[in-house]
Order: structure tokens, then C-alpha cells, then sequence
């Protein structure tokens, strides 16, 4: 059966409970409400197939206590509830999801397909505690994922980088070649400071880029266990897996704005402890710790370091003179500079991330992008925006970029210096460890060929090597036995001149060349001239 048979049941034995429980008001009071509920949850007791049937057979048999079929209906209900607000966080979940939680998004979709089919009275109980936790877990997961993303893109002043998922490292705008950014490699967050950028790599270091006059401070050299980073205009700050923070004013390495070093304090973030996340701006940082309060250092004129009484935040971005932060209920809190008592924020719903400076971005859980404020370069025209899952402004010139699911970037607002030419990206994203495995085993495949084509042109001249020996050493023999055999013949030619020579002393003539001799007392032979020697 199905649940609208249940439906049609009810009602045709309605009447007829009703009637015979008519006589008890309180019962009949029960079955009133009773049937409400029954007509109101059609649609949410059918998802779960055992239940429907078990409903059915109940209903069917006429022979039920309505007070604890009531409850059990009730508990049904409860679950069915919590089911589909947990069916509703993972779609939303998988929107935003990364790699690295897929598996896990994975379980809880069969779990909850397992609750739907398989739901019992019996095991009701532990479906619901799996359910609780499920609940619990998933924005947790959502938020993971997010500030992920959050991390493949940034942009600054003069320029905007994007992290590949293969962990390289792409900018636009006025990036000096020889920042050497290209050359980044296992990179798993970025984040552009006013002239310096920063890149964190899976083990937990931090390389830097950049620098006034390409002065560089090599300030994170010695960093370690590093699980985020935030760099504002004069300072860049470290998060640690302890959750603590570092920070290092970066104004300390040149004569900038009068050599000012930490003047109003936006470095002092040694007390911090418990942090999540960490955000800066131009002198004041603010950190998100794990019990949803939020911390502040740094100039405070306009009230931006005000934070003290924020409760329940899930997110936080330091924009300018203003501090804006996400609840986990998806809407917006904000304290700083406002020309009107507002910040444009107030009604917004269903937020997953933002990002402030004059402006402020939203990014809506489905997808979409909300955007307040200076809007002179239409920075903030964004209402076409689809499938976004990150999102970065920057204020002083300013304009917005956001990242898509499938990995490429739009951008609205001033192309100053080219910052939003990133038309032409792809890839975008996450470190995704199966591209870097399919990557490193791409490399060791062209390793392994150049090691072939090398192996094979060694041994194609080894080869060439032992063939020309070879002719050498046949060359070398030829030439041997050609002196061989003229030795040979010249032994020869010389045994056939010696016996030549005795044949003719033996006929009385020269034995050089046989010519006869002549003269009285010195013989001398007539045809060579020699005297005659024996």
C-alpha cells in the first residue's frame, strides 16, 4: 500500500471512530486531532515505505489505542521532519561540496535513503539519534566547504589570484613576473594583501610574493602549522592548528606612511586562542572563534572593532572601517562606518559567505549573489549571477569576482590595471589530490618517456659505438693481415733474390743483378757497375 491509501482508509473509517468514541469527549477530542495530523502528513509518512504499510495495517485491522497510535504517529511525523531538513542540507551541502568531503556527503545520503526505506517502529529511535546527527554535522560540513572556496580566490588592489585545483597559482592585474607566483606548487589557500600575496601550502608553510619596490620580507619563512591565512593591507596573520594566531606588520621591513609600525595595535592577536577563522582589512583584524563569539584588534574609530556582544557567527569578513559577520541562520550582522545607520545587510537571508570592504558581497545558499553599497564601477552587479560557490572584493578601486562551480570566474565592477580579466580561467577550485595524482602521474609517465627516448638514444649510440668498433677492429684486421701478407711477400720476394743471387755466384756472375764481369785485376760488373764481392 501507499500512504494515500492510508488516506482513503482513514477517511472511510473515520466516521465511523468518530461516531463511536462520540460519547467521550476527551477521545473524541484525541481523534480530532488525530485525523488532522493524519490528513495534514500524507506526503511526508509516505516517504517512508515500512511505516506506510505498518499505518495502513493498523488502520485496516479497526483495532488500535488511539492515544499510543496517536504518538507513534506523532514520532513518525518528528523524524519525517528532521529527514527532510536533513534531505535539504545535503542538497545544499553538495552545491558547495569539495572532494575531500564527498564520501562523506556520500554516507549521509545513503543513510538517509536507508531511513526512507527501510523505518520502523521498532527502529525509529536510532534513525532519529542518526538523524540528529546528521544535522548537526552538516553545516558544519557546509561551512568547511565554503571557506575552502573562500580560499581559491582573492583579490587586492592592483591584482586577483585564483588557486587551480591542481595547486598552482594564476594572477591578473599589475603582477610583476618576477613575483614568481606560477612556480607556486601545492598551494591549498591564497590571499592578496596590498602588495604582498600569500600562499598556503598542504603542509601547513607559507610562501609570499611581492613586496613595496619588490622588497621582499620572506616574514612567513619560518611559519608552520599554518590552516589559514588573511592578508590585509599592512599586515598578514597565520592561523595555527592550535587555533592561536601570528601576525607580522609588514610595515616594519620599508619606510612607508611616516615608517609606522603596528600603530593602532592590528597585530596584537597574541592572546587569541580558540580561533576558526581570521579576517582582515586595511588596520584591524577580527577572529571567529570556535564557541561563535568574535575577537578584535586594531583601529577602532568607527566602531568596527565593536564585536564583543556578537553571538552565534559562522563567518566573518574586515572590510574598511566596517566588520560584518554571517549567523548560522544565514542572515547578517554588522558594526563600523555607515553613512545612514544601515548597512544595506539587514534583510539578507540564506547567507553562506561574505566578503566587505566599501562594498558588501553575500553569497546565498542557492547559489546566487547579493551585493550593498558603493556601486559607481557597478561593482555591485551581480544579479545574473548563477552557481557561485565563492566570492572576494576589495574596495579602494573597486570590484567583485566570483567563482563558479565549474571552476571559472566572472567579474563586475573597475578593471584597474586588468585585475578582472579572468575571462579566459578555468580550473579554479580546491586542491583536488586526484588531479595532483593524475598530475605526479602524468610527470612520472613523461618521466618515464624521456627516460626511454634517453635509455633508447644511449643504447642507439651504444649500438653505434659497437658497430664502429666493430669496424675498427675489422679495419684494424684488414689492415693487419695487408701487412701480414706484404711481409709475407716481401720474405718471399726476398728468399727468390737470395737464391736468385746464389744461383748466379754459382755461374760465375754479379749477384745483384747477374750481369757478367770484366777487368784484369778489379772485376767490375757490366751491367750494374758493382765490384765483384765473392
Amino acid at each position: 500500500m501507499i500512504m494515500n491509501d492510508v488516506a482513503t482508509n482513514y477517511v472511510k473509517k473515520a466516521n465511523y471512530i468518530y461516531d463511536s468514541v462520540s460519547e467521550f469527549a476527551q477521545e473524541k477530542a484525541v481523534f480530532s486531532n488525530f485525523r488532522k495530523s493524519v490528513a495534514g502528513n500524507v506526503e511526508i509518512i509516505n516517504q517512508f515505505k515500512n511505516i506506510s504499510g505498518d499505518i495502513c495495517q493498523i488502520i485496516d485491522s479497526g483495532n488500535f489505542d488511539l492515544r499510543e497510535f496517536s504518538l507513534k504517529f506523532e514520532k513518525v511525523k518528528e523524524v519525517g521532519d528532521l529527514a527532510n531538513q536533513v534531505k535539504n542540507q545535503i542538497n545544499t551541502t553538495k552545491r558547495f561540496l569539495t572532494n575531500e568531503h564527498k564520501n562523506e556527503v556520500a554516507e549521509f545520503e545513503k543513510f538517509l535513503a536507508n531511513c526512507f526505506n527501510n523505518l520502523t517502529f521498532e527502529t525509529i529511535n536510532n534513525y532519529k539519534t542518526k538523524l540528529v546527527n546528521a544535522y548537526i554535522r552538516l553545516p558544519k560540513l557546509l561551512r568547511e566547504c565554503i571557506a575552502i572556496y573562500q580560499g581559491c580566490i582573492s583579490t587586492a588592489d592592483y591584482y586577483t589570484i585564483g588557486l587551480k585545483a591542481d595547486g598552482t597559482v594564476i594572477a591578473v592585474g599589475k603582477v610583476r613576473e618576477r613575483w614568481c607566483i606560477e612556480s607556486w606548487e601545492n598551494i591549498v589557500a591564497i590571499s592578496a594583501g596590498d602588495r604582498y600575496t600569500f600562499g598556503l601550502k598542504a603542509n601547513g608553510t607559507v610562501l609570499e610574493a611581492g613586496g613595496y619596490d619588490d622588497i621582499r620580507t620572506n616574514s612567513t619563512k619560518n611559519w608552520t602549522n599554518i590552516v589559514a591565512i588573511s592578508a590585509g593591507d599592512h599586515c598578514v596573520f597565520g592561523l595555527k592548528a592550535n587555533g592561536t594566531v601570528i601576525a607580522i606588520d609588514l610595515d616594519k621591513f620599508f619606510k612607508y606612511d611616516g615608517n609606522r609600525t603596528n600603530d593602532y595595535g592590528q597585530c596584537n592577536t597574541g592572546s587569541w586562542r580558540d580561533i576558526v577563522s581570521i579576517s582582515t582589512s586595511g588596520v584591524h583584524a577580527v577572529g571567529l572563534k570556535t564557541d561563535g563569539t568574535v575577537v578584535a584588534v586594531g583601529r577602532n574609530d568607527a566602531g568596527q572593532c565593536n564585536t564583543k556582544d556578537w553571538k552565534d557567527i559562522v563567518a566573518i569578513s574586515a572590510g574598511g572601517r566596517r566588520t560584518f559577520g554571517l549567523r548560522s541562520d544565514g542572515t547578517v550582522v554588522a558594526v563600523g562606518y555607515n553613512e545612514d545607520g544601515k548597512y544595506g545587510t539587514e534583510d539578507w537571508k540564506d547567507i553562506v559567505a561574505i566578503s566587505a570592504y566599501t562594498h558588501v558581497v553575500g553569497l546565498k545558499a542557492d547559489g546566487t549573489v547579493v551585493t550593498v553599497g558603493n556601486n559607481e564601477y557597478g561593482e555591485c552587479d551581480t544579479g545574473g549571477w548563477r552557481d557561485i560557490v565563492a566570492i572576494s572584493t576589495h574596495g579602494v578601486y573597486e570590484h567583485t569576482i566570483g567563482l563558479r562551480a565549474n571552476g571559472t570566474l566572472v567579474a563586475v565592477g573597475r578593471n584597474y590595471e586588468g585585475r578582472c580579466d579572468i575571462k579566459d580561467w578555468s580550473g579554479i577550485g580546491p586542491l583536488d589530490k586526484e588531479i595532483i595524482k593524475q598530475r605526479k602521474e602524468e610527470e612520472r609517465r613523461i618521466k618515464a618517456e624521456e627516460q626511454r627516448r634517453m635509455e633508447e638514444e644511449q643504447a642507439r649510440r651504444k649500438e653505434e659505438q659497437r658497430r664502429a668498433n666493430e669496424r675498427w677492429e675489422a679495419e684494424k684486421q684488414r689492415q693487419a693481415e695487408e701487412r701480414r701478407k706484404e711481409e709475407e711477400r716481401k720474405k718471399e720476394e726476398e728468399l727468390r733474390r737470395i737464391e736468385q743471387s746464389n744461383r748466379w755466384k754459382e755461374q760465375g756472375l754479379c749477384r745483384y743483378c747477374g750481369g757478367k764481369f770484366s777487368g784484369l785485376f778489379s772485376k767490375k760488373c757490366t751491367v750494374c757497375g758493382k765490384a765483384k764481392d765473392y
